[in-house]
């Protein structure tokens, strides 16, 4: 979606946020380990994500667990998943009897400058932002576990952000991963969540993050956080280079003309010098 004012264009897209994997029913498997990759590229303008979850699940019982798994996740055809380095096939359904309420699913609504830390709610932005509905058409796989089995599961694909340009000319970029659904499992241990971004970016998160390198975030859970995952990038830029709404009404209005000038004197420049060899 986007919104026009004079001289100035605010595009804002919202993106469906996805999250940690859940069983269709509550089961007595647990998650000893969660590892959350989040690589983060530039592809021209935008930022693009790779999301690579891996589980290390357990079951503690006598007898094999057959599970049902489901990730909020729409169709997609560039979701991967791999148990102990085999592919599993991938199913949608309609996950009706999941035992789950849409307060499993909230996000905050607002928004986090990176630069400045301060909540925000965009301008224009009238909308709410939600992430997957629980009745809606999800991903699915099935699991075998053996009794008193660990195995190695690993989910990735691809994510593209939510974004707005209503603070600054360049984005704010918006990433949801959801958490709290993760309580279905018989038990959820330590979680880690490892960041990657370009160079020259910072980010901002609803939960504490360690920068270890200029462009390496992470964060260390014993256990389940009580809220889901958002964090915010933008370009890295000094003071003296943030424009408010109003300098960037200006500069979107202006660079076309300077260009346009730019243009003609160089084509001015280039008539004159083949004039003079004439």
């Amino acid at each position: 979606m986007s919104n026009f004012a004079i001289g100035f264009r605010h595009e804002s897209h919202l993106a469906i946020g996805k999250g940690v994997i859940v069983p269709l029913e509550k089961s007595p498997v647990q998650i000893n380990k969660e590892i959350l990759n989040i690589h983060l590229e530039e592809h021209g303008f935008h930022l693009k994500g790779t999301i690579e979850a891996k589980y290390l699940l357990y079951n503690p019982l006598d007898n094999e667990v057959n599970l049902t798994v489901v990730f909020p996740i729409y169709y997609d055809q560039n979701a991967v998943v791999l148990l102990d380095n085999k592919e599993l096939f991938i199913n949608h359904i309609y996950p009706s009897s999941l035992e789950l309420t849409l307060s499993d699913f909230e996000i905050n609504q607002e928004w986090i400058d990176p630069l400045t830390k301060e909540t925000y709610t965009p301008a224009g932005g009238d909308y709410e932002y939600k992430t997957y509905n629980p009745y809606g058409l999800v991903a699915s796989f099935e699991i075998l576990l053996e009794p008193h089995e660990t195995s190695n599961l690993t989910v990735s694909y691809t994510q593209d952000p939510s974004y707005e340009n209503s603070k600054y000319a360049d984005f704010i970029w918006r990433y949801d991963y959801l958490l709290t659904p993760a309580r279905l499992w018989g038990n959820y241990n330590d979680l880690e969540i490892n960041i990657f971004t370009p160079r020259n970016m910072r980010i901002a998160s609803s939960l504490s993050f360690e920068k270890l390198s200029e462009t390496h975030y992470q964060a260390m859970y014993s256990k389940l956080p009580d809220e889901n995952l958002s964090f915010f990038v933008t370009k890295n830029r000094p003071v003296r280079g943030n424009y408010t709404p109003s300098e960037s009404t200006l500069i979107r209005s202006f660079l076309p003309i300077a260009f346009v000038g730019v243009c003609l004197y160089f084509g001015f420049l280039l008539i004159s010098r083949l004039k003079r060899k004439d």
